[in-house]
């Protein structure tokens, strides 16, 4: 669940109020490549100061992604090495009964150590120009810099299951 205000110039500045509940499942592979699809519903709420109302939206994203290392396998999410991060996230928007928008992502992370890893994404964002329209264009970027904790030793390899069982 996310709450967030927006302060938008030229337009009402908005509050929105997001809950969202899906699973995120892992494709168990040898190659040691964290396969997955975030699959998830939301509820956009969204409150427009100078109106006054509320609007809700109901969509549906569903992100299929890919991390790879950039090592061997024996070295494979150890500390010191990097990663490569890839992904598509599809929109679907219920009220409207199309995808809009259209995410695409791809990164370098490092993984610092047992307890901390360090990502860099980047993001192109495409989006329907109008209402009606067929097509997606390209409307932006994002750059994001995730830096990620656990609280105990290993903890992320159990979260990315790559920790091998003996």
């Amino acid at each position: 669940m996310s709450w967030r205000y927006t302060d938008n110039r030229g337009a009402a500045d908005q509050f929105e109020f997001r809950p969202y509940i899906g699973p995120k499942l892992f494709l168990p592979n040898k190659l040691q490549w964290n396969i997955y699809n975030y699959t998830r519903y939301e509820f956009r709420d969204i409150y427009d100061l100078d109106s006054h109302k509320w609007e809700g939206i109901h969509r549906l994203r569903s992100r299929f992604g890919l991390e790879i290392p950039l090592a061997s396998r024996e070295r494979a999410w150890k500390p010191k090495t990097f990663y490569a991060i890839t992904d598509v996230e599809p929109f679907f928007r219920f009220d409207k009964d199309v995808v809009d928008p259209l995410r695409t992502r791809a990164g370098l992370a490092y993984v610092l150590n047992d307890h901390v890893r360090i990502e860099f994404t980047y993001t192109a964002e495409f989006t329907r120009p109008g209402a009606g329209s067929s097509s997606l264009d390209y409307t932006g970027n994002i750059f994001r810099l995730n830096i990620k904790f656990g609280l105990a030793k290993g903890i992320l390899d159990r979260i990315n299951h790559t920790e091998k069982k003996e």
